[in-house]
């Protein structure tokens, strides 16, 4: 059986929490690919090389910090 790379996809979650607020939005890059938001990081290994890899994501609370 061969297996196709470009079937092969998955996700990151992040799960952000405020016990003050409430998290309002979250953010993530993935190797400097630009600002996007949400919770779930998509990743498809067919696109992605091999080797070490940069995640950045930070989130904003209700209050606006």
């Amino acid at each position: 059986m061969r297996l196709s790379m470009s079937a092969i996809t998955a996700s990151i979650s992040l799960t952000p929490s405020d016990t003050v607020s409430g998290v309002q939005t979250t953010f993530w890059n993935l190797d400097g690919s630009g600002w996007s938001t949400g919770t779930s990081v998509p990743v498809n290994y067919s696109l992605i090389p091999l080797g070490d890899h940069t995640l950045q994501f930070y989130s904003t609370d209700a209050a606006g910090n």
